[in-house]
Order: C-alpha cells, then structure tokens, then sequence
C-alpha cells in the first residue's frame, strides 16, 4: 500500500483540498450538475435559505458517501484495518441531480440524455 492510501483520524477531521485531491487521486473523470428542473418546480435554489454549491461539489457527503463505497482507494484506517470500495480501480463521473432531499425527475432525464 502506497503513502497516499494511509490517512489517520486527524487527517479526516482536518482534511484540506490538497488532501483531497490526493485521496480522489484522478478518480473524477467528469462532473455535471442539473438544477433547473428543480428551480422550475420550488424556485431558486438560493430561496431555500440552506448551504449549498451551484455545482457538482457534493453538499452533504451523500455523494461522496456513495462513491468511497463505490471505487474508494485501500484506506488504512489502522495497522489491521483497511477499508476500500468495491472497484477501487474504477473511475467516476459525477452527476448531481438531487438538491435538498429533492431530486426532480426533469434533472434525473435531463443527466440520462445528456451524458
């Protein structure tokens, strides 16, 4: 296992862009993002009052979440403790849809037809 797979507890909490950019490691290949079905259906997104980016950038870790459990890195979380996706050589490209809990089917057909 190489440097850039081992991160210990402290490097999770404080995690940075360059520490990130080293444990995504040229998995992203693409990244698109979909909002104006959703914009048509409730309003602009800004209306909502919450965090969010008006980009591909996941908002609350749901996308990041899914995509670790997908094609993570090996990551030694101990010396006996190794934790990696299901094809950690695989590569991604995002596509964001869902916005607050909503996921308005014209996004979800929009990023269908558009990849």
């Amino acid at each position: 296992m190489d440097d850039h797979s081992l991160l210990n507890a402290e490097d999770v909490i404080n995690s940075n862009h360059e520490l990130l950019a080293q444990v995504i490691g040229g998995k992203i290949i693409g990244a698109r993002y979909y909002y104006e079905g959703y914009e048509i259906s409730f309003g602009p997104l800004e209306r909502v009052g919450r965090r969010f980016y008006r980009s591909a950038q996941d908002d609350f870790s749901h996308g990041s979440h899914t995509a670790s459990i997908a094609a993570g890195l090996p990551t030694a979380i101990q010396e006996n403790l190794v934790f990696q996706g299901g094809a950690p050589g695989a590569r991604l490209s995002v596509y964001k849809v869902c916005w607050f809990d909503h996921c308005d089917s014209a996004d979800i057909l929009k990023a269908y037809e558009l990849r």
